[in-house]
């Protein structure tokens, strides 16, 4: 009975420890994530944490706080361990570490692999070939230690506070690959469209390595919508090569990719195998797609792009990760969705965000370009923690040029194979300094044919001018400012690579969320949640002015929130629309930015929560491809038709005074080309304040006060243009609170105006039972206003409660 006892033991014990154990993949081609069962160990204290990876110590340690404050906690090496088993540990298997933040101790099974003074550096991706080295039950362990001042991290610059462990973490995939003597890495698929868009050469490049100590000779084999390939290739033992097919497979009338207000995301797939002897040693897929990425400058020397031949005009806006690297493939989603639904064509990745490539994959399928480069942490000693140069930033000698070569070679192999990515800009307030920029060059004319770009703003480098211009604002500048003739600073001329009007205030709930009792008045709570920029805009003192001087003085939370809503729609949408106005002379526009990194009140077109802003709708509205927008300088109406098929616009505009009281309008049908801009020839009446409904086709709306803002130019400087006489839009909280009614069919709701005068800033809030804001409900119109006896329908994925709102 004790035998028996002692075997029923030691048969839990051993069940219990196979399962402690993570099995991996063991055919060749199959690689395994290893996302699942670490845990994560504070060196200092012992204590231990269960993780995920990727992550960084302060996300795993901390997953429900916003931004633990305690630096010293994170002091001292913290170590990741892992157990992990092979059924078949003589197999060739190859660990990768997609990115490490930022020195690190890695063993298998207490044999070191590397050391702390040769891994480092977040954005270099490592492989470690195993063979020799596995057992059946293996033990995997990284060792860590945070970054120190000069060294090359992951950065989160001036809006927000920066993360107290430093991103110290496994930031990026781990991967083990199973490989059966031949492995297959660095893929290129690479369309080459012809002029016409009417064929593709689909040249593929794979670097073959042999990791066995015998020559092998074997095929190479591709297959790609219904196409196969196959090359002959002997390979010396420990031999590395890479193999170019200049036209692997032919297409004829390709299934195109286009951004999404061109055309379909169109994808294919790339299947490659390598086999020898009739056995498979390798495989490899990859998702592509076929489209021709152009750019150059025009005569006036602004950057301009073009998508398969067709000039666009970029839209877009500034993307930042959570502070603490927290974000899920479902939140990624959630916000590309966001992104999607606001009419942009752009995200733009300073500092290569993502914790794998699943936000580039997203860019991909719902076909939103995506600009790529480093961040300006690089370029800025209290950022990066070294003096810098005023043209070339930190990056100074051979060892940190060595570290950035590396990175961006590593970089631009693991995105190369997104049609989303249009471009590199390996600089961002400045540009490289010449020896990195010729390493850059050099790199680039092997891996890649995309335009390379040296800087988000205006310099001009070994490559040339960039182009483009980073001039501000990033503070509250009327509509109006946009629109100035003069061609000054941010203005709606050229590729404005980032630039907001400051703050975008998020709905009631967040800001519940956010300050908690801390909410009224207006004071440090609100202050620590602005950016940490040491110039301005680390306050709210801006838009209290702004709010004051449009509206008069308010006295409660509500009204302040609701007029600091309608300053940022009215914005932000101008922002946007000016630049859509002057197409030919403006290139693009970048929103700086389009979501947080922690819960703010800056520069967000979303919020943390996920939930959009006021400005977020007034974008969605503005980047509608046929619309009919104002331009705030010129009292002037436009229809514009930025999408790719010639179409028909019918809509009435509508002008009211606040009154009620309707005056003249206009009735407009017209035939819109691709690409047109149609001036309508209205004249507004002059010294009145009027709200103007724009019905049918895609409506729209403006308050247009009687007394505009009037900017000082003359006293400009790198985050604003100040203004020196506000808009007068009193008119505007002084209307009568309508009579509203609200009904529901489905997953419609229809809002009609019962009452004799306008309904300004109409808010549809779908709400769970807690109180707070639903950011999966996706309105499909919010922060809208309607004329005397008007009612619009819209759409919401909400079957909860929903509440409304209204004016100022």
């Amino acid at each position: 009975m004790r035998k028996l006892l002692s075997l029923m033991i030691a048969a839990a014990l051993a069940a219990v420890s196979c399962q402690s154990y993570r099995q991996v993949g063991c055919a060749p081609g199959d690689r395994t994530v290893l996302d699942k069962g670490w845990t994560l160990r504070c060196d200092r204290t012992g204590e231990s944490w269960p993780a995920e990876v990727p992550s960084t110590v302060a996300g795993v340690v901390f997953p429900d706080d916003v931004l633990p404050a305690d630096t010293a906690f994170f002091s001292g090496s913290w170590t990741y361990s892992l157990k992990f088993g092979v059924d078949d540990p003589s197999r060739h298997y190859l660990l990768r570490f997609g990115g490490v933040g930022y020195r690190a101790a890695i063993s298998l099974n207490g044999q070191m692999l590397s050391s702390p003074d040769t891994t480092f550096g977040v954005f270099a991706v490592r492989e470690y070939n195993l063979s020799d080295l596995l057992r059946r039950r293996n033990t995997l362990e990284v060792t860590l230690e945070k970054a120190r001042p000069g060294d090359l991290n992951i950065g989160f610059v001036d809006w927000n506070p920066a993360p107290p462990d430093a991103s110290m973490g496994l930031v990026q995939e781990v991967s083990l690959h199973c490989v059966g003597g031949v492995q297959i890495k660095d893929v290129f698929v690479n369309p080459l469209l012809s002029d016409d868009l009417a064929s593709a050469d689909i040249e593929v490049r794979a670097t073959l390595c042999n990791l066995g100590q015998k020559a092998v000779r074997g095929c190479l084999k591709g297959t790609t919508d219904g196409l196969d390939f196959s090359q002959e290739i002997a390979l010396q033992a420990g031999e590395k090569r890479e193999i170019v097919l200049p036209a692997a497979v032919h297409l004829d009338n390709p299934r195109l990719w286009w951004s999404r207000d061109l055309g379909p995301a169109n994808l294919y797939e790339m299947n490659l195998a390598f086999e020898a002897d009739g056995l498979p040693l390798d495989r490899e897929s990859v998702s592509y797609g076929v489209r021709k990425i152009e750019s150059g400058l025009d005569e006036l020397g602004h950057r301009f792009w073009k998508l398969n031949g067709r000039t666009m005009l970029l839209l877009g806006g500034g993307w930042t990760d959570d502070v603490l690297l927290r974000d899920s493939h479902s939140s990624l989603e959630h916000q590309i969705r966001l992104a999607a639904e606001a009419n942009l064509n752009l995200i733009s990745f300073e500092n290569i965000w993502g914790k794998d490539s699943y936000i580039y994959d997203l860019c991909d399928r719902y076909g939103l370009l995506a600009l790529v480069g480093w961040s300006c942490q690089w370029e800025w000693e209290n950022y990066c923690g070294v003096p810098h140069d005023r043209f070339y930033g930190c990056i100074d000698g051979p060892e940190m040029n060595a570290l950035a070569l590396r990175y961006f070679s590593d970089q631009v192999k693991r995105l190369r194979n997104h049609p989303s990515v249009i471009g590199w800009m390996t600089g961002s307030d400045r540009m490289p300094n010449p020896d990195l920029e010729k390493g850059y060059l050099d790199l680039y004319a092997k891996l890649d044919n995309r335009p390379y770009v040296c800087s988000a703003s205006g310099l001009s480098s070994l490559a040339g001018p960039s182009g483009n211009k980073m001039a501000g604002p990033y503070e509250y500048v009327g509509p109006e400012y946009w629109y100035d003739a003069a061609h000054r600073l941010g203005a709606a001329w050229g590729f404005n690579t980032e630039t907001s009007i400051g703050m975008n205030i998020p709905q009631m709930e967040s800001l519940r969320s956010m300050l908690g009792d801390d909410i009224w008045p207006l004071g440090p709570a609100w202050n620590a949640h602005c950016t940490v920029a040491a110039e301005n805009m680390h306050d709210t003192h801006v838009m209290q002015e702004v709010v004051a001087g449009q509206f008069g003085e308010v006295a409660d939370l509500e009204s302040f929130v609701a007029r600091a809503q309608a300053i940022d729609y009215e914005g932000t949408r101008a922002m946007f629309e000016a630049f859509r106005l002057n197409d030919g002379q403006a290139r693009g526009v970048v929103q700086w930015m389009i979501n947080s990194a922690w819960p703010s009140l800056y520069w967000q077109l979303w919020d943390w929560y996920g939930i959009p802003t006021a400005g977020y709708y007034g974008v969605r509205k503005s980047c509608t491809p046929v619309q009919i927008l104002y331009d705030w300088q010129n009292r002037a109406f436009s229809a514009v038709n930025s999408s790719a098929e010639d179409r028909i616009l019918e809509a009435s505009l509508r002008i009211f005074e606040p009154s009620g009281t309707e005056l003249p309008g206009a009735r407009i049908s017209l035939e819109l080309a691709s690409g047109s801009i149609v001036p309508l020839g209205i004249d507004l009446p002059k010294g009145k304040d009027l709200l103007v409904f724009i019905e049918g086709g895609a409506d729209n709306f403006y308050a247009i006060p009687a007394k505009g803002n009037v900017h000082d130019w003359a006293h400009s400087n790198w985050y604003q243009t100040p203004i020196s006489s506000y808009a007068d839009k009193r008119f505007l909280a002084a209307l009568p609170q309508p009579q509203l009614k609200l009904e529901r069919h489905g997953g419609e709701f229809t809002v009609s105006n019962l009452s004799p005068y306008p309904a300004f800033q109409i808010v549809l809030k779908a709400l769970r039972p807690d109180g707070a804001l639903v950011p999966e409900a996706f309105w499909s119109d919010n922060f809208f206003s309607l004329p005397p006896a008007g009612s619009k329908t819209v759409s919401c994925s909400w079957d909860g409660e929903v509440q409304m709102t209204c004016g100022l």
